[in-house]
């Protein structure tokens, strides 16, 4: 398990669960959870917006 907020790491992972105040919010590869455009995908793309 591992938890961070370095979404690049992650792009190759079989399977990521997205916990959100202790439950699983999303689930699934880094694809189909930045095709869901949900939260995985609101937090991965923050990384590359300037502030």
């Amino acid at each position: 398990m591992a938890m961070d907020y370095c979404f690049l790491l992650y792009k190759d992972s079989d399977l990521i669960l997205v916990v959100k105040d202790g439950e699983i919010i999303e689930r699934g590869t880094h694809t189909e959870l930045m095709n869901e455009n949900g939260f995985y995908a609101n937090m991965y793309n923050s990384q590359f917006t300037k502030e």
